[in-house]
């Protein structure tokens, strides 16, 4: 919006305004109130927008109406009253305040352009135009027209700017394709007398790699034939073999059929191809069908391990007596039974219905906890290490499947993070390696201890 100006008399604008009355394109408030978004968003939407004149009113002169200065408030906030008007149109409305006649009665003169970006509406949603020397609403389809013409207008111009860039892309696009021809044509004479020394150069290039593909091929064969012949280990052999082996237990495990046979011990007949028909021997084939039926048969039994934790009361008689049996071995059952039924955590893992490992969560008291860390001479405060992982115990037949790491895990899980120990004896490989692989460490001994010879449990602990 531009300026505001101040004038001490009345312009010529506005007199001859005054003289003419209110009409198409003047309009006359007795005050700056009296100025509506009706009356704005008129002059906007006319195609010649217009003029309002506050505080003026009228009377008839030789019985026509012409307009009579009566003045009125035109101080800061009376214009900003008006220009929020203005902003407060869809889309805002721009005007040009003017303050005449400072000298005598002020009015305002408003000056509202015929808008590029009509059609606009009050904030009511009201479209209108300036109709004679009244607004009225705009129809349909002149609200359609409007809206047509802006469009075009808009569009007009962005077609002329991307005519006038195409045209000139265009004309950059000749002068580089005569550019081009011109040189594809000098160099015609070039490509045909250099066009048999090409076709004479791609065909020894292809000799020459014949050449080197059947040498390459005979190498391999007499370097499969060295290691074939004594036992030195072949590194592409087992690397085939591991392959074969893998391919092996991926197309066997994706059809039942396949798997259902293994499990049930029937042979099965292939025929190695491609790489490993190269690599390989039929010994080899067969050991690597052997390892497949292993691994599949290994994945299958893993099954069969069912892992539980649970707490002491919600664990039933007969599984109770049951995990205090495999505990006790030799020892007394009624005892274990009783210990398990204080404990904090029960783990065990079953196959085919038969418990074959067993862990324990406790939470012994200060007191036990500092005779089990003194038994050890572990240099460590019983205070941060409150459970204690016990009854550690593994059925033989089932080492290497395991079965314990992943009982282990889970029953951990039940104690979230906090800090675990384990006293274990001094002979117990399973109990140390087991505990090793959950990240337990060796507790350190204290220093000059004196029992270290009547030692005969170590102290494993776990930290947070």
């Amino acid at each position: 919006m531009s300026e505001q100006k101040r004038l001490k008399l009345l312009s010529d604008t506005t007199r001859a305004h005054l003289a003419a009355g209110e009409g198409q394109l003047v309009d006359f408030k007795r005050a700056p109130d009296g100025v509506s978004a009706d009356d704005l968003v008129a002059f906007a939407n006319a195609a010649n927008g217009g003029t309002i004149l506050a505080g003026v009113g009228e009377q008839s002169v030789d019985g026509a109406q012409v307009g009579v200065v009566l003045g009125c408030d035109v101080s800061d906030n009376t214009i900003l009253q008006l220009l929020n008007k203005a902003i407060s149109c869809i889309p805002p409305v721009s005007i040009d305040v003017v303050i005449e006649n400072l000298n005598d009665r002020p009015i305002l003169r408003i000056g509202v352009q015929s808008s590029p970006t009509k059609p606009h509406c009050t904030p009511k949603g009201l479209y209108c135009r300036r109709d004679g020397a009244r607004n009225r609403a705009l129809h349909p389809s002149e609200l359609l027209k409007i809206f047509l013409d802006t469009e075009a207008q808009v569009f007009a111009e962005r077609f002329e700017s991307a005519a006038a860039h195409i045209s000139e892309e265009i004309g950059n696009l000749e002068g580089s394709l005569a550019n081009t021809i011109k040189n594809m044509s000098d160099q015609l004479g070039w490509a045909d007398s250099n066009l048999d020394d090409t076709s004479h150069t791609i065909n020894t290039v292809l000799a020459y790699a014949k050449l080197i593909k059947d040498e390459t091929d005979d190498t391999a064969t007499r370097l499969r034939t060295i290691f074939r012949q004594d036992t030195r280990d072949d590194p592409i052999r087992a690397r085939e073999k591991k392959k074969l082996v893998d391919l092996l237990v991926e197309q066997i495990s994706e059809d039942k059929g396949l798997t259902k046979a293994v499990l049930e011990g029937h042979p099965l007949n292939y025929t190695m191809t491609g790489k490993p028909a190269l690599e390989l021997t039929e010994q080899d084939g067969q050991e690597a069908l052997a390892e497949a039926y292993k691994a599949i048969r290994d994945r299958e039994d893993k099954k069969q391990y069912k892992a539980k934790c649970v707490a002491p009361g919600e664990c039933d008689e007969v599984s109770l007596t049951a995990i205090s049996a495999f505990i006790a071995r030799d020892g007394d059952q009624a005892e274990i039974a009783a210990g398990l039924g204080k404990a904090f955590r029960l783990g065990f893992t079953s196959y085919k219905g038969q418990i074959v490992a067993s862990a324990v969560l406790k939470k012994p008291n200060a007191t036990s906890r500092s005779k089990l860390f003194e038994r050890t001479d572990a240099d460590a405060d019983p205070k941060h290490f409150k459970i204690q992982l016990d009854c550690i115990y593994l059925h033989p037949d089932h080492h290497g499947k395991g079965a314990l790491s992943k009982l282990i895990t889970k029953l951990l899980s039940a104690v979230k993070g906090e800090p675990v120990f384990s006293v274990v004896m001094l002979g117990d490989t399973l109990q140390r390696q087991v505990l090793e692989h959950m990240k337990f460490k060796a507790a350190i001994l204290k220093p000059h201890s004196h029992r270290q010879t009547k030692r005969s449990d170590d102290l494993f602990l776990l930290a947070k």
